[in-house]
């Protein structure tokens, strides 16, 4: 106000130290803190439509369970707790306060399915095929397991998602040549990887986080990961992200296993095709799906824990009863049934080889 009045007036007048908040350069940095706030606010609607509690500068989402709107309610029912009681004699209950928004979300994790060791019948299958991994052409088409890459890139803490987002087009762009990547879906209710989504967490679940590509993360990777809600939707934008750098992204509507299978039996019909991924499970549908006329159709793991593998499929199913993978596979342990006690992983492929009444028994199911 006072510099509009000097122009109206088309006079000049000097100020003292206690007006230094009228000088051009405060006013500029003023209007820069102005705009900063501008832009905040405009990516976190603090008046949209939104019945839940929430936190404007980290998108974290209130639990159910979170009550710090009814505190009055609750200190009141607290003090009437301690009436005739001697202030020695009075104790203060956790279930009884005000539960905030740092309430870690956990679960129990007892009563889940016995793990088995999948790797294990994937080394028995290589063993006993006795295959040479075939060599890559330079014309490959690449079938990545979106599930296997999201946990294969680590995640900076003072990263905003935007930069996440980006260091997975690089890690794509240097790794492969716009391959075809399929994503589990998470939002369809109760799925067959519940149990084992559950015990990676350890039960800890992260809260639900609505995100925008200028957020910092502020939470761990694995606890973001481990709640579907937050999963989803990251999921949903990498692979956006994904696609506008040229890939071909498909989402499952539950687990997509399936999915990638189909989707690297039918590229095989007309040029080399690896699937990258660690998953048993993959090379047990391969095996089972993949027709002999086809091109070379191989799978690649690329784990930092575990060591580089190519499997061959059309060379391994050559030397395999790959019909009744499904159901070795299955019996002994998988994301959908418990492992049989005492029982090796690999032991059904073993026996299905020497007990010709076993074999018989599981064609009865494969048929």
């Amino acid at each position: 106000m006072n510099s509009v009045m000097q122009e109206v007036t088309g006079s000049e007048n000097t100020t003292s130290g206690q007006h230094a908040e009228s000088s051009q350069s405060r006013m500029r940095r003023d209007d820069e803190d102005m705009r900063s706030l501008l832009n905040f606010l405009l990516s976190r609607d603090p008046f949209a439509w939104d019945e839940t509690l929430r936190s404007i500068s980290t998108g974290v989402t209130a639990d159910q369970i979170v009550s710090p709107d009814r505190a009055k309610e609750v200190g009141y029912a607290i003090l009437e707790s301690m009436k005739d009681n001697a202030v020695k004699d009075y104790t203060f209950r956790r279930k009884e306060q005000v539960v905030t928004m740092g309430v870690k979300a956990s679960a129990k994790v007892d009563g889940l399915l016995r793990v088995s060791d999948k790797a294990k019948l994937t080394d028995a299958l290589v063993s006993a095929a006795s295959q040479e991994s075939a060599d890559e052409t330079s014309d490959i088409e690449y079938v990545l397991d979106g599930g296997s890459l999201l946990h294969r890139i680590p995640w900076r803490r003072s990263d905003t998602f935007a930069a996440i987002g980006q260091t997975y087009v690089e890690y794509v762009q240097r790794m492969y040549m716009k391959p075809r990547i399929v994503f589990d879906g998470y939002n369809d209710g109760p799925s067959t990887k519940d149990a084992t989504h559950l015990r990676r967490s350890c039960g800890v679940v992260g809260p639900t986080i609505r995100f925008n590509p200028e957020m910092v993360c502020s939470a761990r990777k694995e606890h973001f990961l481990a709640n579907p809600n937050n999963k989803q939707a990251f999921v949903q934008y990498l692979g956006d992200v994904l696609e506008k750098d040229g890939c071909q992204v498909l989402h499952a509507q539950g687990d997509a296993n399936t999915l990638i299978v189909r989707t690297a039996v039918s590229c095989a019909i007309y040029k080399t095709t690896v699937v990258i991924g660690e998953d048993t499970d993959l090379l047990v549908l391969l095996l089972h799906h993949v027709d002999l006329r086809s091109r070379p159709l191989l799978l690649k793991s690329r784990s930092k824990t575990k060591k580089h593998r190519q499997i061959d499929i059309l060379s391994m199913k050559t030397c395999l009863i790959c019909h009744l993978l499904p159901f070795l596979h299955a019996i002994n342990g998988c994301d959908t049934t418990s492992r049989l006690f005492g029982v090796a992983k690999e032991l059904p492929l073993k026996k299905i080889k020497t007990d010709a009444d076993f074999k018989t028994a599981v064609e009865t199911f494969c048929t």
